[in-house]
């Protein structure tokens, strides 16, 4: 036990000052994304890791690794207005943007060998992404005349 009674969430580092649930910034960052990860995709930050090294660590689609302003996203199905399953790693302009404004041939070839047979489901087998729990927004009061 430390000496304040209070240890780091991730690391069990002795929490000092005015730390409360952290050690440190870096410790912060990969709990929360951790978190995030397990939340919304049903996957872990190690299987998220393991998945890019499978994909040979970059996007699957334009070959490209994560570099600079280039962020990795995890992919999977969207259907029936929740998450389906997991398919593999993307870059963020694979993911989003690249089927209506880029002209390819390689990959549209790519993106149908990925689409086909997801990298996630030969590496994992089919984990189905629980998706981030949808709110609603509250409404207001209306005045009564």
């Amino acid at each position: 036990m430390t000496p304040n009674g209070k240890t780091c969430h991730r690391c069990s580092a002795s929490l000092t000052g005015r730390q409360v649930k952290f050690c440190g910034t870096k410790c912060s960052v990969i709990f929360n994304r951790n978190a995030y990860l397990i939340k919304t995709y049903g996957i872990t930050s190690d299987q998220f890791d393991q998945l890019l090294a499978f994909q040979g660590g970059v996007c699957y689609i334009c070959k490209s690794p994560p570099q600079g302003k280039r962020i990795m996203v995890v992919d999977h199905e969207h259907s029936a207005g929740r998450a389906g399953k997991i398919r593999g790693i993307l870059c963020l302009i694979c993911n989003l943007k690249f089927l209506g404004r880029e002209k390819k041939s390689d990959r549209f070839h790519n993106a149908a060998e990925y689409l086909d047979d997801p990298p996630a489901v030969r590496l994992f087998g089919e984990i189905i992404a629980p998706g981030a729990p949808k709110t609603r927004r509250k409404r207001k009061p209306r005045p009564k005349p």
